[in-house]
């Protein structure tokens, strides 16, 4: 069973959705997003950052969402564990596959501690709710400088999305703003319109979350929609709350800098790593929260898994080949009579292919006190079985 929430998020969360993120991971670049951000410091339109990179980034996602669902799941995985790092193994099994995830949470955590001052939590819960309010915390600022009209406006959607819910679900949601007890429309609005302006609304978001699943996770869309004026856009939760989320990290004048003045190249590296970090968070929150309503789930993570091994062997037999043909001919009949030996091993059953398996890797590792170097074919089998070793 998958314990770690990204885990669960990465294999239970719809292949679109995921797409947008890996479209946002591809796309997204530190100078896209600080244009997107000036253009709408000086615009006094309905156009914000978020409509603005939503609608670039819209294309490449759906292309990436054609793709075979695993495919596109594998690829952000890796992805990340590039980014932060970990390596993923090359037969990578369930229990593997959760470490691998948490590795990459816990990576995240420390990640946003790197580039967000405001941000002192050690733990995936403290980054989750972080994150959670900084998703409104842009929305918010934008709702301050509407007009009195458009923001009644957006309080009436903000309001219908909240009482659409179910009454337990809605409960939750009102409890953390204050207004458990109150069963006025009009009176609730009041304090939804409090919350949003304060920027309040991301921590009863997120508890609403644990409690009452996937109807506040609806909720979320639709108010971060209103309040950023992207109501006409059909988009996933995660994109939505990763973007939200990340734009508010441009407030940060440390990333406007290198943009905007004349700095050395390392100053520029350093704000495209600070950049990078907080999109890998945002990413991963973004897949941990939709977990939480599918806790109780079971969740099959083999298809993923076999994907995630066949990648991993496509990049060892290309290794190989490459090598392969700096072979001359004796050569290439003792690497392909290895390769015959090792098929015919893998087509074994599982008990005897291991045990099989670790008497070559004991052969391969034998010292050879009386030569200078190993057999020809016990390099080439050395290579095969050990591709990061060389030959």
């Amino acid at each position: 069973m998958l314990r770690n929430e990204f885990a669960r998020g990465l294999v239970g969360e719809t292949s679109e959705s995921i797409a947008y993120q890996l479209a946002l991971w591809e796309q997204l670049t530190l100078s896209r997003a600080l244009r997107s951000k000036l253009r709408s410091l000086f615009r006094r339109s309905r156009s914000s950052p978020f409509s603005e990179m939503a609608a670039a980034i819209n294309p490449r996602a759906r292309e990436i969402a054609s793709l075979p669902p695993q495919q596109i799941r594998a690829a952000l995985l890796e992805e990340l564990a590039d980014h932060f790092e970990i390596t993923v193994p090359r037969h990578i099994a369930e229990t593997e596959f959760d470490e691998v995830c948490a590795e990459i949470s816990f990576g995240a955590v420390a990640a946003l501690r790197r580039t967000n001052k405001k941000f002192d939590g050690s733990s995936i819960d403290d980054m989750v709710i972080f994150l959670g309010d900084s998703m409104f915390d842009d929305p918010s600022r934008r709702l301050r400088r509407m007009p009195q009209e458009e923001q009644d406006a957006v309080m009436q959607n903000l309001v219908k999305s909240i009482w659409a819910m179910p009454t337990d679900q809605r409960q939750a949601v009102l409890k953390e703003l204050g207004a458990e007890d109150v069963v006025d429309q009009d009176v609730v609005a009041r304090f939804v319109r409090k919350a949003a302006l304060a920027g309040t609304l991301g921590p009863a978001f997120v508890a609403a979350v644990k409690i009452a699943g996937f109807s506040a996770y609806t909720f979320a869309t639709q108010a971060v929609a209103s309040v950023v004026g992207a109501v006409g856009l059909t988009l996933p939760f995660g994109f939505y709350m990763t973007l939200t989320s990340f734009i508010a990290f441009f407030a940060n004048p440390f990333l406007m800098a290198p943009m905007l003045g004349t700095f050395l190249f390392w100053q520029k590296r350093r704000g495209d790593q600070k950049f990078r970090d907080s999109l890998a968070a945002s990413i991963v929150v973004g897949l941990i929260v939709p977990s939480y309503h599918k806790f109780g789930d079971v969740l099959d993570s083999e298809p993923l898994l076999v994907e995630l091994r066949r990648r991993q062997l496509i990049r060892v037999w290309n290794a190989y080949v490459l090598r392969y043909r700096n072979f001359d001919q004796a050569e290439r009949g003792a690497a392909f009579e290895t390769f015959e030996l090792l098929t015919s091993i893998y087509r074994l059953p599982a008990e005897q292919r291991n045990d099989v398996l670790q008497q070559a890797t004991t052969l391969i590792q034998e010292p050879e006190p009386s030569r200078r170097r190993r057999p020809f074919w016990r390099r080439i089998l050395r290579t095969v079985m050990n591709p990061d070793q060389g030959h």
